[in-house]
């Protein structure tokens, strides 16, 4: 078997221990899983009856060549879909031409030093141009590690689709949990975490992607910028970074802090990008250098124009998945546009048909984000449906612009309504809709690094998933506009919604 039970005890005889072990760990809402080198004949027993969901494949299935280990990781497919309604989750140390289709790869074996996290950088972006959507490595690898090089290592990985650790074999701390080091270790490792679940909505679709084209969720820079030639120079700055899909650049630190506090070499190609942390908006194409990199803070930019689809904050997903409520963060500049998609998270419903997708879409002028102007942002209906999908969802948008609207104006099939403005985001988190303009916090992360920012205006609105509505978004009265709005007006993107918007009685 996977050497779970103790002693002599042999399956299926210590199939009991299993089943106990899986049936607490899935009231907590975690999934079991099986970690072998040698074996998988009690495999069906073993999801059927033990409720496993995950395994995973070690080096023993890799000696023997190529079709000896994706042949390992079929079985693995096979014993978990075969006997259930789950999907695949397979980890496996190497693969292949078609392992994407199996399995999640990880790096192996690796220490926890500044050196590994350096090498495996360019290696996740690299498995991208391999067609490995999914790739992974042990936090803080599995030998040797630090308080400092965990956390850097999390932080990083935390803006990839899968990560894990392994405890037991380092010194001096075996414990590769992310509260094993304590404060304020724990506190950054669980700002990062809660990023991650957040981003969900976001890396979800981008798996979705990868699924149905190939194109990986972590992209190595020139996979999303080919025409930019800097990228083609051999260059350890870009090379240690890349793009979380369409819309975040991450610059991971691989330097302690004994030998440097700044990050060099950081290049933003061509067009407008956004601190992360600070909303200070940066022209590209440039290069960064000595960007400020205390221990909680990780280098990452958005794209102007990024619509990030998150969850709203939790450190847990135990139960249901929070479908009820969806969170915009929107960038605005230009024309843009994001299509979240959705299933159940579980089962293979969604080969079926059984998912949604829902597009969203931002108007607005080419400098919203530096001076202002009107923004218009539409929710499309959501086309499509799955077990999980409720009626109604109550949408919060996140606009980062510098001053004030005058007014927000919300129009649906009924028709159009002012919507109500607060005073404080703890006024507005306690009504049904609403808004309200914040510059005293980033309104988004628990914990914010102490650096100037702009304001983030917050709009509440619920709705039926079924219906879209427009929000509309003018500049303040007395903001004089800029020329690129009066020789281009931003326009409401009606062809989005125009079946939403259309009243009951209409031809």
């Amino acid at each position: 078997g996977c050497g779970y039970g103790s002693g002599d005890t042999k399956f299926p005889s210590d199939l009991k221990t299993l089943q106990d072990v899986s049936g607490d760990l899935m009231f907590k809402g975690i999934v079991t899983g099986l970690w072998s080198s040698t074996d998988f004949s009690n495999i069906a027993t073993e999801v059927s009856q033990g409720r496993v969901r995950v395994l995973k494949t070690d080096v023993g299935w890799v000696g023997a060549g190529f079709k000896f280990a994706f042949d390992a990781v079929a079985t693995c497919v096979r014993g978990i879909e075969d006997n259930s309604d789950a999907r695949r989750f397979i980890w496996t140390v190497e693969g292949w031409a078609g392992t994407h289709r199996m399995a999640v790869m990880w790096t192996g074996d690796n220490y926890g030093t500044f050196d590994f996290i350096r090498w495996q950088v360019p290696t996740f972006a690299g498995c991208g141009f391999s067609g490995q959507a999914h790739v992974s490595g042990d936090i803080d690898g599995i030998f040797g590690g630090s308080a400092e090089t965990q956390v850097r290592d999390l932080q990083w990985k935390a803006f990839t689709t899968v990560l894990m650790t392994m405890s037991g074999w380092a010194s001096p701390n075996p414990d590769k949990q992310p509260f094993s080091w304590g404060e304020p270790y724990t506190s950054i490792n669980n700002m990062y975490l809660t990023i991650k679940l957040q981003l969900t909505p976001y890396f979800y679709t981008l798996s979705r992607l990868a699924y149905d084209v190939g194109v990986p969720p972590i992209r190595a820079m020139v996979m999303e910028f080919p025409e930019d030639g800097e990228l083609f120079e051999v260059s350890v700055g870009s090379g240690q970074q890349f793009m979380a899909g369409p819309s975040l650049l991450v610059a991971p630190v691989y330097k302690p802090l004994s030998s440097s506090s700044i990050r060099d070499g950081i290049y933003l190609p061509a067009g407008g990008w956004v601190d992360f942390w600070t909303d200070e908006v940066i022209e590209g194409p440039k290069v960064i250098n000595g960007y400020p990199v205390p221990l909680d803070i990780l280098p990452v930019f958005v794209r102007v124009g990024a619509i990030l689809p998150m969850w709203p904050p939790t450190t847990s997903l135990t139960g249901k998945l929070p479908h009820g409520q969806l969170r915009l963060d929107i960038y605005p500049g230009g024309r843009s546009s994001f299509e979240v998609y959705e299933d159940d998270g579980v089962t293979r419903a969604f080969a079926q048909g059984s998912f949604a997708r829902t597009k969203f879409e931002c108007h607005a002028s080419a400098n919203a984000m530096t001076e202002g102007g009107n923004v218009t942002v539409a929710v499309g209906p959501t086309d499509g449906s799955f077990d999980g999908l409720p009626q109604r969802r109550t949408y919060t948008v996140n606009l980062h612009i510098p001053v004030a609207p005058r007014e927000v104006t919300v129009r649906t099939k009924a028709g159009s309504a002012a919507v109500q403005q607060f005073g404080s985001l703890a006024a507005l988190q306690y009504a049904a809709s609403g808004w309200t303009f914040d510059k005293s916090s980033k309104g988004t992360w628990k914990r914010v690094p102490s650096r100037d920012r702009r304001g983030v205006l917050s709009i509440k609105f619920p709705t039926a998933v079924a219906e879209g509505f427009i929000l509309e978004i003018p500049a303040p009265a007395y903001r004089r506009k800029s020329s690129a709005e009066v020789a281009e007006p931003c326009e409401g993107p009606e062809t989005l919604l125009a079946p939403a918007l259309a009243p009951e009685d209409a031809a």
